[in-house]
């Protein structure tokens, strides 16, 4: 499987969106918006200003950036130096790698290619590999559990050194300068389970792994106080009016009709309607297996029935051994640099000697998955074949992304699981007690568009040593009727926490379906974190595009103490009521930012508020002209 096979994970962990979040203390701006509501509660939404004046946003650290990071550091000089934050970004594709290959990662950026990882880099030409007093100060601001940089070793600019902090999960606390024991590459099991690791052969692998020079990196760039500076907008919107018709477009009409010939929910674009209802609750067992000791000598078996001691039904006990994976193995990077002959002998594939090293790639969590899933009773099954991620785009070979992951049967139904990804949530089984919701009894449309199943043989290759001799499983994706493996090549990354959302898969397909030429599909961020906390999208735009002149449409059910508010090119527009219709037409191009916060009210009455945008539309005068990735998603699920 090819370099990047989480690109969702970190990235998605790092960072709460692609822009800039805002924050405020304006009374006097929202006194206008208001009055902008009354206005529109009475004729057709018009407010318009004769001279656009200019706003300056600030950040807060943990923030978003302009230039798709997050923001570590303010600069107390900046007036006299011109750029007033610094920025970071990192993903799983920096992460165990060669100095020399992260840093070409990073001259990609000043390339201006970006889009790697969970959500796109602006293109930027002054993205750089930060230096000692950087990393210190972005490890301190923003390592693990202050932020969300996952604990490990980063190239300091140059390569020549590393910084590096450690997480203790019993005490909560972090240390400066200490490789995790978990990245530590000597580390060895004793017992039982040594017999695996005890040849001479195997112990001069390992020590050649161990010698590989191979760290994590981050980009860091400077916000310079011009880009902070933004011309306010024009805007018009109700929040409440529900005889309100919007103009029908010849793109939304061609939808509107491909859905009434079809048994589909007509959410696809302008509506999707929350069906995740209350999500399971896995806490209990989560917890359970989180503060679970297994001694080195335990057999997977044993292990497997110790790890599922709590679990009443085959739900649970699936997700015990997932939360166990997902804790406690960390993906071996360091290994992928060895021969292949060499990557057998040492085991990374293998789920004996994954368990024993707790070290290994996508089919030793698979494997392991499936023999510890057989101790407990749970029919598992070790599926394989295509992976997609965010950095994936039309024409890219899938066989770079050969992956392995897991299905259980219970009863009739196929549940979808993909321990590796999940894991990657938990930082690469550093001990830091996340784990990747999304990636656990999956939506199979959702998940469908991500893994596609080839025909594996009994040692978990994939039948076939070319494209061409690859044989499709369309049953292993689950789906009354599978997606085909021209579909599947032609999706843009979809992340399957959408569904945590409350996001139908399958209004998902239907606008795939009837994706008119020139628009391109809204990718999503930090879901994980919101579902978490309680919000649901019950509707909202799903094209990234949005005409001047057209109605989006917006209602989100909001946990309690939080907020979600939009701006349009750096202006507050409104706050949003909670579970009730918001209305906004543009008239003019620029972008428009959904955030997701708190407010705050003052003594006398003025209004502080501060967030991360979760949804970012581009507002444009006509369509983007297709791409020729664009017409081959319209013609590959015309069919559908």
């Amino acid at each position: 499987m090819k370099k990047g096979f989480l690109k969702t994970a970190v990235g998605i962990l790092a960072a709460a969106s692609l822009f800039l979040g805002t924050a405020g203390n304006v009374s006097a701006q929202k006194a206008k918006a208001k009055t902008s509501t009354a206005t529109v509660k009475t004729k057709t939404p018009t407010a318009k200003a004769t001279a656009l004046a200019t706003t300056t946003l600030t950040c807060k650290i943990g923030m978003p950036g302009p230039g798709g990071g997050t923001v570590f550091y303010e600069n107390p000089n900046y007036a006299k130096d011109g750029w007033r934050y610094l920025e970071a970004y990192w993903s799983d594709e920096m992460f165990g790698l060669s100095y020399a290959k992260g840093a070409s990662i990073v001259s990609d950026f000043n390339a201006g290619k970006g889009e790697v990882g969970a959500r796109n880099i602006v293109k930027k030409s002054d993205w750089y590999v930060p230096d000692e007093t950087e990393l210190n100060s972005l490890t301190s601001t923003l390592g693990y559990p202050n932020g969300t940089l996952p604990p490990g070793s980063y190239f300091v600019n140059g390569g020549k050194k590393t910084v590096s902090f450690d997480f203790d999960l019993k005490t909560k606390k972090r240390a400066l300068n200490k490789v995790p024991a978990k990245f530590n590459k000597d580390v060895m099991l004793k017992g039982k389970n040594a017999k695996a690791l005890s040849s001479a052969k195997f112990k001069a692998l390992d020590a050649k792994r161990a010698a590989l020079n191979v760290g994590n990196i981050v980009a860091v760039r400077k916000i310079t106080t011009k880009e902070l500076t933004r011309a306010k907008a024009r805007f018009s919107f109700d929040k409440s009016k529900t005889a309100f018709k919007p103009r029908v477009t010849q793109g939304r009409q061609q939808q509107q009709q491909a859905m009434s010939q079809q048994n589909w929910s007509p959410t696809g674009f302008e509506a999707i309607t929350s069906s995740s209802g209350t999500l399971p609750n896995y806490s209990a067992i989560d917890n359970y297996v989180l503060n679970l000791t297994i001694p080195d000598s335990m057999s997977i078996e044993d292990a497997a029935r110790k790890i599922c001691q709590t679990a009443t039904n085959e739900k649970q006990k699936a997700r015990a051994i997932y939360a166990w994976l997902g804790y406690n193995i960390t993906y071996d990077h360091a290994s992928l640099s060895l021969k292949a002959e060499e990557q057998e002998e040492i085991g990374i594939r293998d789920a004996d000697k994954t368990y024993a090293r707790r070290t290994g790639v996508c089919a030793g969590y698979a494997k392991l998955f499936c023999k510890m899933a057989a101790a407990v009773g749970l029919n598992a099954e070790y599926l394989g074949g295509y992976s997609l991620g965010a950095s994936y785009k039309y024409g890219d070979s899938t066989t770079d992304g050969l992956h392995s992951w897991n299905g259980v049967r219970i009863g009739n139904d196929l549940m979808l699981l993909d321990a590796t990804w999940g894991a990657c949530y938990s930082q690469f089984g550093s001990g830091v007690p996340v784990l990747g919701e999304c990636w656990f009894d999956c939506d199979k449309e959702l998940f469908a568009l991500t893994h596609y199943p080839l025909q594996t043989n009994d040692k978990g290759n994939i039948v076939g040593d070319s494209p061409s001799k690859h044989v499709e499983v369309p049953a292993n994706q689950g789906l009354s009727k599978p997606i085909s493996e021209a579909m599947f090549k032609a999706s843009p990354f979809l992340n399957p926490a959408m569904a945590n959302a409350g996001i139908k898969g399958s209004d998902v397909l239907m606008f795939l379906k009837s994706h008119p030429k020139g628009w391109t599909i809204l990718t999503y961020n930090n879901f994980d974190s919101l579902v978490n906390e309680g919000l649901r999208f019950n509707k909202f735009e799903l094209s990234r595009e949005i005409v001047v002149g057209e109605t989006a449409k917006f209602n989100f059910t909001v946990p309690n103490g939080k907020t979600v508010f939009i701006y349009f090119k750096g202006e507050l527009v409104d706050f949003l009521e909670n579970q009730k219709d918001f209305e906004l037409k543009l008239e003019e191009p620029g972008l428009l930012e959904v955030c997701y916060g708190t407010v705050t009210t003052n003594a006398n009455g003025g209004r502080s508020w501060s967030g991360n945008s979760f949804l970012t539309y581009n507002v444009v005068s006509s369509r983007t002209p297709a791409t020729a990735r664009e017409n081959a998603i319209t013609a590959a699920f015309a069919s559908y």
